[in-house]
């Protein structure tokens, strides 16, 4: 969900939790009256991180306190380090389709692969749900990827030429990543009036 220019007065942080098991925080963002200038709806959406022994979670929930229904699509923008981006592979979408934006008219497309390799250049929206996913070749080992209420799965890379031309990023750094999101592209969600919207995503590391 991209919110760009809200004032950060509007975004506040919960204390840190911590248990035996697991440590967390929930930030909070809700809109204010410059907000509702760029994004003309109310509401409050709740991010919560959860640090466990072995593995991220991230949680969303967005509550529509206003009297107007809300309609968005969203997207984690979970990037992952590798050892080299040519040698990584990502299983798990095998017979979904994709929505290729690298291509002139963004066609859909089968992806018959068990493993997808990355070539050149890459824009990818896979139309979910999208079962659990492995990314391997991750320094020193591989995240599993599992989602709910976020069925669609991005995979990025814009290559050197294209990274190059991005100034928060700069071409000499493609090589050692790899943009794996779990997310909501294509078909809006809706959430009515006085109703909430959830989703839960977690990264599981394994070490080699």
């Amino acid at each position: 969900m991209g919110l760009p220019g809200f004032p950060l007065g509007s975004l506040v942080a919960t204390p840190p939790a911590v248990t035996e098991s697991d440590a967390s925080v929930t930030f909070r963002l809700r809109d204010t009256e410059e907000s509702r200038k760029i994004w003309d709806f109310k509401f409050i959406l709740d991010f919560k991180v959860v640090l466990e022994k072995d593995k991220l979670r991230l949680e969303l929930n967005l509550e529509n306190t206003g009297n107007k229904e809300i309609i968005f699509t969203t997207a984690l923008h979970t990037y992952f380090r590798v050892d080299d981006v040519t040698a990584s592979r990502v299983s798990g979408l095998t017979g979904l389709q994709f929505v290729d934006k690298t291509i002139s008219g963004t066609p859909t497309l089968p992806e018959t692969r068990d493993k997808v390799e990355l070539t050149g250049w890459t824009d990818r929206v896979y139309l979910g749900p999208a079962p659990p996913l492995t990314v391997e070749g991750v320094s020193g080992g591989r995240v599993e990827l599992t989602s709910s209420g976020l069925p669609d799965a991005v995979v990025w890379n814009p290559w050197k030429e294209k990274a190059g031309e991005m100034s928060d990023l700069g071409g000499e750094v493609w090589p050692s990543f790899l943009c794996v999101e779990a997310g909501q592209c294509v078909q809006p969600i809706h959430v009515q009036a006085g109703q909430n919207w959830s989703a839960v995503h977690t990264i599981q590391y394994t070490q080699n």
